[in-house]
């Protein structure tokens, strides 16, 4: 601190934070700061899937030749509890394709695997459970795709994914799989046919491989899923290249309908009956990024 006099005015010069504690030093101190890397996008991670033409039993075992062929995708990173810290638990993913479906393993190593949860449920509840999830974009827009997930009972989860619109589990999908409790952990395989999904053959897709660990809270992801995004968004998922001559199927989906009505206390008791509805709604990809949605309601007549 210096003090100057002018005038009979005494000014007194305060020494500014880069003088004290000099350039570098101010840098780590910004850079430390809360937020200021929240401008900083992580690294697009790019995996390389091979056509192979090879017998699969899915059976959440992994013994058929073919996945000792395979180099794993591993390096797990967390979403919670840590963001962006690796993966409290080891985690391989393996994946091929033949010409009618998609077959990912996953290997979930757990140091203590007595203390894996894994619950009973119907397709698409909300276990609770440790499991794993597949994230696929096949048109790599960016913008739509696939979510898959298995819980280590073997409870299907699928869904459609959207930036805008988040997720949609309205949507079932064919696809099969399969999982087994180890002494070392616990594994999965599922096999997904092409026909199941949509997709530009030739195109790069989009990628996200993920693993729930919930006794300990953890949310683990290959590319890095940032608590502020949640979930899959489209736009920040990796890239998958290797997905070549392929032809997706016709895309027809049939979801029928049920409901009951009963009704009483009415004013006449001609009108005190039972009321049976159906009807089913048909899906028709007839574009691998078009849609056409018909429905149609029934009544029996009484």
């Amino acid at each position: 601190m210096a003090a100057n006099s002018a005038a009979g005015v005494d000014t007194i010069h305060i020494p500014s934070v880069r003088e004290v504690v000099g350039p570098l030093a101010l840098a780590g101190l910004l850079l430390s700061a809360p937020g200021a890397r929240a401008g900083t996008e992580p690294a697009t991670r790019k995996a390389q899937i091979r056509h192979i033409e090879a017998k699969i039993h899915v059976d959440g075992r992994l013994d058929e030749p073919v996945w000792s062929q395979l180099t794993p995708l591993a390096d797990f990173v967390q979403t919670d509890p840590n963001e962006g810290a690796p993966a409290s638990e080891r985690t391989e993913a393996f994946l091929f394709y033949d010409n009618d479906k998609l077959y990912f393993g996953f290997k979930c190593y757990d140091s203590e695997p007595d203390k894996i949860i894994a619950r009973y449920d119907t397709h698409d509840a909300r276990t609770f459970s440790d499991s794993v999830n597949i994230f696929l974009d096949p048109f790599g827009d960016r913008r739509t795709g696939y979510f898959f997930s298995i819980n280590a009972r073997g409870v299907q989860f699928d869904a459609l994914l959207s930036e805008a619109a988040g997720m949609d589990p309205t949507w079932d999908g064919i696809w099969e799989s399969a999982t087994r409790i180890e002494s070392w952990g616990w594994s999965a395989e599922a096999a997904i046919p092409f026909k199941s999904i949509r997709f530009h053959p030739g195109q790069i897709w989009g990628i996200n491989l993920g693993r729930d660990i919930v006794r300990k809270n953890e949310r683990d992801n290959w590319q890095i899923v940032t608590r502020f995004d949640n979930f899959y968004r489209p736009s920040k998922a990796g890239l998958l290249e290797g997905v070549e001559n392929v032809k997706p199927g016709r895309n027809l989906e049939l979801i029928p309908y049920f409901s009951s009505r009963l009704r009483r206390g009415a004013p006449s008791p001609l009108d005190n009956r039972n009321r049976l509805e159906g009807g089913g709604d048909l899906r028709w990809g007839i574009l691998p990024n078009a849609t056409v949605n018909a429905g149609r309601t029934f009544s029996p007549r009484r």
